[in-house]
């Protein structure tokens, strides 16, 4: 008989694992708060020229491995970017901006303009050398970032002008938390991103991937789950609305700071390990207000950072026209993370408040525990999302936890990369 499983959210962790789950031959049903999937729930319409995706998502060959296998096996194309990046002062002054230099197939960052050649770029060219070097001899397992910068005399330009900034935007959480950041895997990545291939983006935005990923589900949405109860004949949902059903197994695909519907009296082992998964909070802003770029047009870049000379506040605006066929010859569209210049509010076109999951040195015995858990013989509610799987990026995180949920269902994937 066919088994029903439930899946709870459908951020890109609960869509992987209900597409694998029904191309297994499940009977799937998505329950959803939002009215439509959460992966795509803050897509901007921009008529009449199409959408933008919010956040607007980019990825590299070697760091998406997973994400990119999921597309490739549903037949969504990607298409390679040239991304560029600018770093100023609070008052707009552009100190650097990077360029690229195409070898083979491969990018290599280079100067953005002759009028960056000072002291800065002879410091950050000096030290991206010693990265290289550094990063051939695996820092230790639980070595911080923090820790592996300042014990090895790294400039404060470099590190925290330059490579916090660019793994602020990979991990979108703030850096009090970033500096507790095992440093080893995301520097890595960061390597693979700067002397690697291309960004690539999705051929119609996330709309494309989602579509593709909601063929043949069940769909419950527009109202979020109230209570979880287990016995022994399966597992029953309720939502707000009262809609009720059974299933045999179910998938939470919600933030484990989001699940305030699972009982204390039967998931209070769940609950325990939840309780230490830590997410950030910070808000994307949609607009027209260019306050936020460089002082010169010449010095904009389709990512932009800005900052103070302390290296204590800094925001990051992704300029979408370039990196956005759609809208190329528009009017500037920005996303910024964070903002800390003050954008003119008829100039705002859409705000979101995210959470993102971090990673703290101590995480890897909470994965275990959760791992643990889930390979109990009677086991029938599991958990996945970028916070239920090790590594970064997000994205990539995610698809990784819906694999692993669907193996311990006895489900084989057969485009996994690995």
């Amino acid at each position: 008989m066919t088994e029903h499983v439930a899946v709870i959210g459908s951020g890109m962790a609960g869509l992987t694992a209900a597409h694998i789950l029904r191309a297994s031959g499940r009977s799937v049903t998505v329950f959803e708060a939002a009215a439509h999937p959460g992966m795509a729930a803050q897509t901007v319409d921009m008529l009449p020229a199409g959408w933008v995706d919010v956040p607007l998502r980019v990825m590299t060959e070697t760091g998406w491995k997973s994400v990119l296998a999921l597309c490739n096996s549903l037949g969504v194309g990607t298409f390679p970017i040239d991304c560029p990046v600018s770093f100023s002062w609070n008052d707009g002054s552009t100190w650097f901006r990077t360029g690229t230099i195409q070898v083979g197939g491969r990018l290599f960052p280079s100067l953005g303009s002759l009028r960056f050649i000072n002291r800065s770029a002879i410091v950050i060219g000096r030290d991206l050398r010693r990265l290289a070097r550094d990063l051939d001899h695996s820092p230790p397992e639980h070595e911080t970032l923090a820790e592996f910068f300042t014990s090895r005399n790294y400039s404060p330009i470099f590190w925290q002008g330059f490579i916090f900034p660019l793994l602020g935007t990979i991990t979108t959480c703030s850096k009090r938390f970033l500096l507790d950041y095992p440093a080893a895997n995301l520097l890595v990545l960061l390597r693979d991103i700067l002397f690697g291939s291309r960004m690539r983006r999705l051929q119609g935005g996330t709309r494309a991937l989602v579509s593709k990923l909601a063929e043949d589900l069940n769909w419950i949405t527009g109202s979020p789950v109230v209570s979880l109860t287990q016995n022994s004949s399966g597992v029953t949902i309720t939502n707000a609305r009262g809609e009720k059903g059974e299933f045999a197994r179910v998938v939470i695909a919600a933030q484990a700071n989001h699940m305030d519907f699972l009982a204390t009296e039967t998931y209070a082992r769940e609950q325990n390990i939840l309780k230490h998964f830590v997410f950030d909070q910070g808000e994307l802003v949609v607009h027209t207000d260019p306050s936020c770029m460089p002082e010169r047009k010449s010095d904009w870049a389709p990512l932009n950072y800005r900052m103070d000379k302390d290296f204590k506040q800094d925001m990051f605006t992704v300029w979408v026209n370039p990196i956005e066929p759609s809208l190329k010859s528009d009017a500037p569209l920005f996303q910024s993370w964070n903002p800390t210049v003050t954008l003119d509010p008829s100039k705002i076109m859409h705000r979101v408040t995210m959470q993102r999951a971090v990673v703290r040195p101590e995480q890897e015995k909470h994965w275990q525990a959760l791992s643990d858990l889930h390979r109990e013989s009677d086991r029938r509610v599991y958990f996945c999302g970028a916070w239920a799987s090790a590594g970064v990026p997000l994205l990539e995180s995610a698809v990784r936890s819906a694999i692993n949920v669907a193996r311990l269902m006895n489900v084989n994937v057969a485009w996994d990369p690995k």
